[in-house]
């Protein structure tokens, strides 16, 4: 997989996130498959991160940090 900024997964070279729609849509648009299977497993190898574990943490951490009590 190309890997972006930060290894943000990025294929088309975004530099401001989802930013352009039109830039992936002309991508997918074109006869690449191979950037198509490329876009989908990087789009499920960074969804693994999200889970509810990681989230509740995130949070934690979070309002630790920000919240006095």
């Amino acid at each position: 997989m190309v890997k972006g900024k930060e290894g943000s997964g990025n294929l088309i070279g975004l530099k401001v996130g989802w930013g352009s729609k039109k830039g992936i849509s002309n991508r997918c648009n074109e006869e690449d498959d191979d950037f198509r299977i490329q876009l989908a497993k990087a789009g499920y190898e960074r969804i693994q991160e999200f889970t509810w574990d990681r989230s509740t943490d995130l949070l934690g951490q979070f309002l630790m940090q920000h919240v006095k009590l």
